[in-house]
């Protein structure tokens, strides 16, 4: 049987990584790297428990992790309400149908456009979730656009040169032959290219040069459990088609740019070497790098952050 490392040692280890983060005392008797010890925040008085081998692999105040993902768990009542009169364009009544306990609260809703009525938690509200009738039109219009609105919509992604439909237009559902300013051509779906935010496959992340500049990009989804770690040569081109394809809010975490693209591909892949994936059955555009949230994810991502500065 293996020599329990004496808990002196495993302390002398911790001590750097809790030093300006967080005060630690032991709860319990020692027994090794599963020994529970009490922690408080230096920065927030968040208290929690965790065992020293959680400790040692970058467990700290999940509250304090990441200020903006913080905020949003956060976030008032009111703020809440405002981000879904934004997002509706003020075109939802929604009022409070229980006391309110954060955001699983149900709302009864009312669409001033056409007087539906229907009750939801206010966490779908902020995520977008509008009027279902009125979804439905919207998607019957789309079906049976015109031509010329289409060719319209597809002006409006930058990345894209239409070059002809392939086999003719025939609605929303036609596929597009297209050219991007790099020289290469491509076939996409109408629907793709103007609602999912696809763009040329050698300028995207699933093109990306080792031998141009690059950027790592960490998100993480708004509720917190999931973090998408990915590369990419065009950084605010790559945000632009999150923007647009991920099916859920997400913030920004962390940003770490290089000249040396390849050694930004290698830290992309010892980063999901840490977490495993955490969408295995989607379609939208990077799903596959999401990666479940975990304490030693994030340790490595503000350890990578930190030397890149």
């Amino acid at each position: 049987m293996a020599a329990r490392i004496p808990e002196s040692v495993q302390l002398e280890k911790l001590a750097p990584i809790a030093e300006g983060r967080y005060t630690f005392t032991r709860a319990a008797e020692f027994k090794g790297i599963t020994t529970r010890y009490s922690c408080t925040c230096l920065k927030c008085d968040h208290q929690w428990d965790a065992n020293l081998e959680k400790l040692l692999l970058g467990q700290a105040c999940r509250p304090c992790s990441f200020s903006k993902t913080a905020s949003a768990i956060r976030a008032s009542e009111e703020d809440q309400l405002a981000k879904v009169a934004d997002l509706s364009g003020g075109k939802i009544s929604a009022v409070r149908a229980e006391k309110y306990t954060g955001n699983r609260t149900k709302y009864a809703c009312t669409c001033l456009d056409c007087k539906s009525e229907w009750v939801i938690a206010l966490k779908e509200l902020v995520k977008g979730t509008g009027c279902a009738k009125c979804a439905t039109r919207r998607s019957a219009a789309i079906r049976t656009m015109p031509e010329v609105d289409a060719l319209s919509r597809l002006s409006e992604n930058s990345g894209v040169r239409f070059i002809e439909w392939v086999g003719g237009y025939v609605g929303t559902s036609s596929r597009v032959k297209c050219g991007c300013e790099c020289g290469t051509t491509w076939e996409a779906s109408f629907l793709n290219l103007t609602y999912s935010g696809s763009a040329c496959p050698s300028c995207s992340v699933g093109g990306y040069d080792k031998a141009s500049p690059g950027t790592l990009y960490a998100l993480m989804s708004e509720c917190g459990s999931m973090v998408k770690i990915g590369i990419t040569n065009n950084p605010s081109r790559r945000m632009k088609e999150l923007e647009k394809s991920t099916p859920f809010s997400w913030t920004q975490i962390a940003q770490i740019d290089s000249q040396d693209g390849a050694l930004i591909a290698q830290l992309e892949k010892e980063l999901h070497a840490v977490s495993g994936q955490a969408i295995t059955e989607a379609s939208f555009n990077g799903y596959t790098e999401w990666r479940t949230y975990t304490p030693a994810l994030m340790a490595e991502v503000a350890r990578m952050a930190s030397e890149a500065l």
